[in-house]
């Protein structure tokens, strides 16, 4: 309950700083607060705002030709895309294909890990094992890039992840030897 409190506060804080942003200029900060406002719905698993959200902010954001955003929001809008098609995934992996596109164009090592790890997961799900061992892999390489660019004190949130990303390629190389 006090989680769900919090992510209803972040929603009605962002709106009000979005209508801000909106009235008196500053397109690239709403692209910022879109992103956030969308991840929250996300989150709070209200699909359809999430979506309304993620939509609009990935036009301003292609619009002011900002790739970071770009691929942020193609894999906001993957994972959206996973969670509501059902029996489909060909929208969420053509939506996370895109953001690992951008991400390996532009060189954006933190959302590509990401990214690789949620292909990764799409795919365990339709049962394309080794498909989502090669990106469970690509996402723990990625991490550990990330990692040895990083100052030690910032480093012990993406260990987490780190080994999460771990775990899932461990798991998956054992579903693999079953089979």
């Amino acid at each position: 309950f006090r989680r769900e409190a919090k992510l209803k506060d972040s929603l009605r804080i962002l709106a009000e700083a979005r209508e801000i942003f909106l009235q008196f200029g500053g397109e690239r900060d709403t692209v910022d607060l879109q992103l956030e406002h969308g991840l929250t719905c996300l989150e709070m698993r209200d699909f359809e705002q999430a979506y309304l959200d993620l939509e609009e902010g990935l036009h301003l954001a292609t619009r002011l030709q900002l790739p970071w955003y770009a691929a942020n929001y193609q894999l906001a809008m993957g994972r959206l895309e996973s969670l509501i098609t059902e029996g489909e995934a060909s929208k969420a992996e053509s939506r996370l294909i895109g953001a690992e596109r951008i991400c390996l164009e532009k060189s954006f090592l933190d959302p590509l890990w990401r990214v690789q790890l949620e292909l990764g997961k799409l795919l365990a799900k339709s049962d394309s094992t080794p498909e989502a061992l090669a990106h469970f892999s690509s996402a723990r390489e990625s991490i550990e890039q990330v990692l040895e660019s990083m100052p030690d004190e910032c480093r012990n949130s993406y260990c987490v992840a780190w080994r999460a990303v771990d775990q899932r390629l461990v798991n998956a190389q054992e579903a693999r030897r079953i089979l």
